[in-house]
């Protein structure tokens, strides 16, 4: 998988613009052909959520719907998602940066 593919449900985190129906899925967008495929599933719905990537680590911050406080981890390598600790406060549509991640090991 290439890193600057983005994923359309992971972002927007629904089916459609409800948040009643918050999605699982992560889909792989490919900016070459036009078409995106299912790419993973989320243990937690969610919409509204935020993303971010390192190396092959996929951060997914907050959200409606099941957790708003949770993050969650995707290990690229190892195939895996992991709980983080959750935020002090629940965050929906907020942005997310990568600032200084040395030394962290998830």
């Amino acid at each position: 998988m290439e890193k600057w593919r983005i994923a359309k449900e992971l972002i927007e985190g629904m089916e459609n613009s409800d948040a009643k129906e918050a999605s699982n899925k992560i889909s792989e967008y490919d900016l070459k052909t036009g078409q995106s495929k299912v790419l993973l599933a989320t243990k937690a719905e969610r919409a509204y959520c935020s993303c971010v990537s390192r190396g092959n680590t996929l951060f997914v911050i907050g959200g409606a719907k099941d957790d708003p406080d949770a993050v969650d981890c995707f290990n690229f390598s190892s195939n895996t998602w992991k709980r983080l600790h959750s935020m002090a406060e629940a965050r929906m549509f907020a942005s997310a940066v990568v600032m200084n991640m040395e030394n962290l090991e998830f």
